[in-house]
């Protein structure tokens, strides 16, 4: 059976066909404010926490405690230690990662 090519995906399209689908190009953008104003290498487990709790990763917050997750260890994580030690899947552990870019992006500035 021979396949055409690929087609392109349409944002507008699943809108047409599902109603309920929104259109929202900032995703990226929906990372928790910061809670603190100190650096978030200096922050607590408790502070790490309450950043989690404000996040679409709020669920998964209780995990930084038991892990013992404070500032300096968050912005040390990576993809592996996330999925590995933390148990969570590859899409979380991504969004993750995006925000902890983002901490240490503004962090520099």
């Amino acid at each position: 059976m021979k396949r055409g090519p690929y087609k392109k995906h349409d944002k507008q399209q699943d809108v047409a066909k599902h109603p309920r689908i929104t259109i929202d190009d900032d995703d990226a953008s929906q990372s928790p404010q910061v809670c603190s104003t100190s650096p978030p290498k200096t922050w607590s487990v408790v502070e790490v926490v309450k950043f989690i709790e404000k996040s679409e990763l709020a669920e998964h917050a209780d995990m930084f405690r038991r892990h013992e997750i404070d500032g300096k260890a968050l912005l040390l994580l990576t993809r592996e230690m996330i999925m590995s030690y933390m148990g969570l899947k590859l899409g979380p552990a991504i969004k993750l990662l995006c925000f902890v870019e983002e901490l240490k992006t503004k962090k520099a500035t």
